[in-house]
């Protein structure tokens, strides 16, 4: 029997598919005795779902208020500006409509840009907040400029010419040649510097320190900043009593935060108040001087010229004493 079954043992080793046949009898065998049906089922891997914030706000269309003394809210509907309650003193600065899920960047005199989710501010008919219990500001700092980045609420841009002012260029920063056609952020400082870049890098929510968005020299600050779409004039006003219009095209646009180009040629002791954009030849920026005559810098009245020049000089006695910027109202699908 031992030589029989060495024989059998032998003749296996020696012919492959022969043992290969064994192995499925054996298995065979085994699943009659022990099979039963299978309970649990044969998947590939889960896909992960991926959350973002966005997913927990309910979107809606409202509208963000601000006034030039910093105060924020958000309100559904409102028929006027003159409706819109403010503390006494202080008017409407800024309504910019846009989605809960979309963002609002508030641009500061000290070149930063402080970005929340409209969601986050607070809803109400009321006076709302101070803008400062959102973000952390440095003493001094306040608000001069806010942009909706709902796409809605965001003009299209302007094909442009090159910047023929080459001569002007900050050294420091250079422009971006490869800038692409977007609806650009413009910054004037009261040095008379001036800078635009498109908004894609302030469109999300920043930390509360914010983000720069323009390099200052000691003393300087922005004066104001507007959103263009590059067919506008800006229209500037100077303490010394000086109005300069020039394309806004001719501003540098920049891929990050920079001192910018000169937009207007000052005196040692003069200092820019305020620019506006205009397109319409009666649109520009009402200014008043120090005996109380009001001045509007427009195209009807001042050539358009090239920044960098010293402007056109409209007092000779006195000085500009005080501005009255238009309220910026944006509705949703404003394209221009």
């Amino acid at each position: 029997e031992k030589r029989t079954r060495a024989e059998e043992i032998r003749t296996l080793l020696a012919d492959e598919e022969a043992r290969w046949g064994l192995v499925q009898e054996e298995l065979q065998e085994v699943r009659e005795d022990y099979a039963d049906e299978r309970r649990s089922t044969i998947v590939g891997p889960e896909a992960d779902m991926e959350y973002t914030e966005e997913d927990y706000i309910v979107d809606e269309d409202v509208h963000v208020i601000v006034t030039r003394d910093g105060w924020v809210k958000r309100q559904g509907t409102y028929s006027d500006l003159d409706s819109i309650r403010t503390r006494d003193g202080d008017e409407v600065g800024w309504v910019l409509a846009g989605s809960t899920r979309a963002t609002v960047g508030f641009f500061t005199n000290y070149g930063a840009c402080y970005t929340t989710r409209i969601a986050e501010i607070s809803s109400t008919t009321g006076y709302g907040d101070p803008v400062q219990k959102l973000f952390s500001f440095d003493d001094g700092e306040h608000v001069v400029g806010v942009i909706s980045f709902d796409d809605r609420a965001l003009p299209d841009p302007f094909p442009e010419e090159p910047d023929e002012q080459g001569e002007l260029f900050d050294p420091d920063s250079e422009p971006d040649p490869d800038a692409p056609d977007h609806p650009y952020v413009v910054a004037i400082s009261k040095g008379g510097r001036a800078t635009r870049f498109t908004v894609d890098g302030y469109v999300e929510p920043s930390i509360s320190t914010g983000r720069k968005y323009m390099r200052l020299d000691d003393g300087d600050e922005v004066v104001r900043v507007h959103l263009a779409r590059g067919n506008e004039n800006v229209c500037l006003a100077s303490h010394d009593g000086r109005a300069l219009v020039f394309p806004v095209h001719q501003v540098s646009v920049y891929k990050g935060p920079a001192k910018g180009v000169r937009a207007i040629r000052l005196e040692d002791d003069d200092r820019v108040l305020d620019f506006a954009l205009s397109t319409r030849a009666r649109q520009g920026l009402t200014v008043a001087t120090n005996n109380g005559r009001e001045e509007i810098v427009r195209t009807t009245k001042f050539d358009v010229t090239n920044r960098g020049a010293k402007g056109t000089l409209v007092i000779k006695r006195g000085y500009f004493g005080e501005v009255f910027p238009e309220p910026v109202e944006v509705m949703l699908g404003d394209s221009s």
